[in-house]
């Protein structure tokens, strides 16, 4: 996620998007979850990227919304280990309530 500050007005980058850098492919995911009746507000983020040496790590972070939350990553050998893996996650994720946020941009 990307904070954008333009002089007072702030933005927020969310969604799901991929970014082609060459080889270096990052994928990035926002999935949310919000009930009311159970006042849960919560989020989960996912990333494919390269790391610093040449291996492939997905990231993942939750917590509730507005807060701090956890991190954890794992190293995968290959770019295709790292997409199957958070494939899976998102199948998860979705399966347990969570959505996908749409990629909100900033207008000029």
């Amino acid at each position: 996620m990307a904070h954008i500050a333009i002089g007072s007005q702030h933005a927020t980058i969310v969604g799901a998007a991929k970014f082609d850098l060459g080889q270096r492919r990052a994928v990035y995911i926002r999935l949310e979850k919000i009930n009311h009746l159970r006042r849960q507000r919560r989020y989960y983020t996912l990333r494919v990227e390269r790391t610093l040496f040449g291996d492939w790590s997905v990231t993942r972070e939750w917590g509730r919304i507005g807060n701090p939350g956890k991190e954890q990553m794992a190293i995968f050998d290959t770019q295709a280990a790292a997409e199957a893996e958070f494939q899976t996650l998102k199948a998860l994720k979705t399966r347990r309530g969570y959505s996908p946020i749409p990629i909100q941009l900033m207008l000029f």
